[in-house]
């Protein structure tokens, strides 16, 4: 790697364009999706809102999303795809309202 591309990269860099698309997501958001945004935050700063939201946690990105079946030669590989994909989309509820909680702390 070249010294003008490792002064020019950087976590900094990655920071600006995260801020970036934080900004055009926040500008495009309709004002329902919005209102849903803002009642989030206001949830998940709460005591009790914190309680669920590690509580939701634990049930979704911290659990395995491929292993439970993985091993098991009685199933299938397609069993264990459609698993995969199944947690996955359970992870992906639980990281949405992480995004919107950490868009409004770090907008």
């Amino acid at each position: 790697m070249t010294d003008e591309r490792q002064q020019r990269g950087g976590w900094s860099e990655i920071e600006a364009l995260r801020r970036k698309g934080a900004e055009a997501r926040q500008q495009e958001r309709p004002e329902a999706e919005e209102q849903v945004a803002a009642a989030m935050r206001r949830l998940f700063a709460t005591e009790d809102g914190r309680l669920v939201l590690e509580w939701l946690k634990n049930q979704t990105i911290r659990r395995e999303t491929w292993h439970p079946l993985g091993f098991d030669p009685r199933v299938s590989r397609e069993t264990r795809v459609d698993y995969g994909h199944f947690r996955e989309g359970q992870n992906s509820i639980c990281r949405t309202i992480l995004n919107i909680i950490e868009e409004e702390e770090h907008g």
